[in-house]
């Protein structure tokens, strides 16, 4: 079969597949391309190896541990790859580094090997040396392994693979070097909300199917878990609790982590951190790595956990995605996490679905149409992003069946007293809705606005929750480059999702501006609301919307009925004023300010309702009773901007 690849330093390529019969016969909500004789193609594979086959390619051997590639399965469009012909370079270093002395891991690298003909000696012996055992290992240890790999041509123009990076234990014996099974990924910490403050979740992946368990070192507490992936609840807790821990695999146990448990409804002093787009920069090294921009991805967890932030929450885009491989959407997943697990390992994180967390089905119609991968149980985008996190589970069930799940990518939880509603504006993803059926970008079915408009009605009347936030991937009123789409479209209340029924398209009821402007009165209705986090467009900025910001009044602008606003008045339905902030500086190419109504007039008026920048950043919350400051920071821990109380305009 061919398979298609891209490549940082190539154009993008296409390769046709066959379409198996069954997917022809299911009965599918989108109108199926390949039922009108338009082929399937395989399209943007970003990683031409799994996290999976380079684990099984590295065994342990005399001189250290063995890589040969000879086994591995790359997906490359219409190459069969010679591994003989694979070189390059593999680096090592212990991870975490000086484990003992510091709580936000990280990685450094000490030693390295050339890699020849796929295969590579990796000196992992050196790192028990003298002057080189930073660690304190005796016999034993974990690295980080990069490997960066290239692929010899008879032409000249050798092609680049690509660079990996791999965790692995090894155990030296009196023969040489073995591996070790332990973790490929993890531990990190999960689902930790004030909803329970006595339980919790501690999710990691084993590079095997082992037998594992999660201790609690204070009290010796063992939660035993047996799998590849675990995902291993931990129960009778106190509230607002340190609680230190190990995860054991086989003989071998990580170093001792620590997770704080939640504090009761109501507590009213809290800090957590906001982000988004950490998809890859696109200017080579670890700002284009596997799929994720590593490099400003770590700076920004380091800051998070530097102002103390107790959780972080991410706006999407986590990953350049848009593939039409499982294995390559879960091995740009696997880098995503490694950006943050040091911040993870002992303080949650959740995260939004982003338009870039594509995994689909892509046919030549002759113009390229993109549909979220059926079947949807197992290989559609939101499934995937399920599986590969553990999130809450509150949220709505689509109202048709037949259409993917909203598990893990819509949710709410409750954190002292903020409750955090998480709604997926990324759904569903299609560029042909209007042709073969699907969602648009920006738009939400009646079943999720429903859903929204009840968490807000429910926390109007509980006395334990004083802030409300919203965070979804697209901007509500965009600012810097996506005005033409998120959930505005220049105006256009003609784009909207179609769902194929009994044989014919049919279109939503509601637009994207009526859907928009339903989901806004439920937010500015609310007195609880202290702002609506968007991301996508890769810079930050703050905008209040008020009764006097020209928003567009669907009745009042569309001046010819084309369903298209010529104009954008205020309108009069906006009872309280709420900041709706963007915060997609997470390591994606930035965007600079752009034109919209919005802007324009504050931008006209003055004032502290607006400001934008370009910088790469990360927002701290810091609520203390009723009001609640957001201070932005970039990279290197710089203040870009400050709004002292974003509940003053509620006042």
């Amino acid at each position: 079969m061919n398979r298609l690849l891209k490549l940082p330093v190539a154009a993008l390529a296409l390769a046709c597949v066959a379409m198996a019969p069954a997917a022809l016969a299911q009965d599918l909500p989108v109108l199926n391309p390949a039922s009108e004789g338009h082929n399937e193609i395989e399209y943007a594979i970003r990683n031409v190896f799994s996290e999976n086959d380079l684990h099984a390619c590295i065994t342990g051997g005399e001189e250290g541990l063995t890589l040969d590639l000879i086994d591995a399965d790359p997906e490359m469009p219409g190459v069969d790859i010679d591994p003989s012909l694979i070189y390059g370079r593999a680096y090592i270093g212990p991870y975490p580094f000086e484990a003992a002395e510091t709580t936000l891991d990280y990685r450094r690298f000490r030693t390295s090997a050339g890699i020849d003909e796929g295969k590579a000696t990796l000196p992992v012996g050196y790192l028990l040396t003298s002057g080189h055992n930073s660690e304190d290992w005796t016999d034993e240890g974990r690295v980080t392994v990069r490997l960066d790999l290239m692929l010899e041509s008879e032409t000249g123009r050798d092609t680049p693979l690509g660079m990996y990076d791999l965790f692995v234990s090894f155990r030296q014996t009196g023969n040489g070097f073995e591996r070790v099974p332990f973790l490929l990924e993890g531990p990190f910490v999960c689902v930790v909300s004030s909803d329970e403050p006595d339980a919790m979740v501690i999710r990691y992946e084993t590079d095997v199917t082992a037998e594992t368990a999660v201790v609690l070192t204070d009290s010796g507490r063992t939660f035993e878990s047996e799998g590849k992936v675990h995902e291993v609840a931990i129960g009778g807790l106190q509230p607002s609790t340190t609680y230190g821990y190990v995860v054991e695999v086989g003989g071998t146990e990580t170093k001792p982590f620590q997770f704080t448990t939640a504090p009761p409804r109501g507590t009213d002093e809290i800090v957590f951190a906001y982000t988004g787009d950490s998809r890859e920069g696109g200017y080579g090294g670890e700002s284009s790595f596997m799929g994720v921009n590593q490099k400003t991805l770590e700076r920004i967890a380091a800051v998070a956990y530097r102002q103390g932030a107790e959780f972080l929450v991410q706006g999407g885009d986590l990953f350049n995605g848009y593939t039409t491989s499982p294995e390559d959407f879960r091995t740009q997943f696997y880098s995503w996490k490694q950006g943050v697990s040091g911040f993870w390992h002992t303080r949650p994180v959740y995260t939004a679905m982003g338009n870039h967390e594509a995994l689909l089905r892509v046919f030549q119609t002759p113009s390229t149409v993109r549909l979220d991968r059926w079947p949807y149980d197992a290989e559609s985008a939101e499934a995937v992003f399920a599986d590969e996190l553990s999130q809450f589970t509150n949220g709505p069930e689509p109202s048709d069946p037949r259409r993917p799940t909203y598990r893990e990518s819509v949710y709410s939880f409750q954190y002292g007293n903020v409750l955090m509603v998480c709604y997926n504006n990324n759904y569903w993803y299609t560029n042909s809705h209007d042709r073969f059926g699907g969602c648009p970008q920006g738009y939400l079915f009646e079943d999720q606005l429903e859903w929204i408009e009840n968490q807000l009605e429910a926390a109007e009347e509980d006395a334990t929750i004083d802030h409300v936030f919203l965070m979804a991937q697209e901007p509500v009123f965009p600012c810097g480059g996506h005005t033409g789409d998120a959930m505005w479209y220049s105006g256009d209340n003609n784009v909207r999702a179609h769902v194929y029924t009994d044989g014919e398209l049919v279109p939503e009821e509601l637009g994207i501006i009526e859907v928009r402007d339903r989901f806004v009165r439920a937010i500015t209705g609310s007195t609880k609301v202290a702002a609506v986090l968007g991301s996508d467009e890769h810079a930050y900025y703050r905008i209040l919307i008020n009764e006097n910001v020209p928003v567009g009044d669907l009745a009042r602008d569309d001046e010819d009925g084309d369903g298209v606003l010529d104009d954008a008045s205020p309108v009069d339905w906006i009872e309280n004023p709420t900041w709706f902030i963007t915060s997609g500086g997470a390591g994606a190419p930035y965007y600079s300010e752009e034109p919209a109504p919005w802007n324009e007039y504050w931008n006209a008026m003055g004032g502290d309702g607006y400001y934008f920048s370009s910088q790469e950043n990360v927002i701290i919350f810091r609520v203390d009773g009723e009001s609640v400051e957001a201070v932005v920071y970039n990279p290197s821990g710089e203040v870009i901007d400050t709004i002292d109380d974003l509940a003053e305009v509620k006042r």
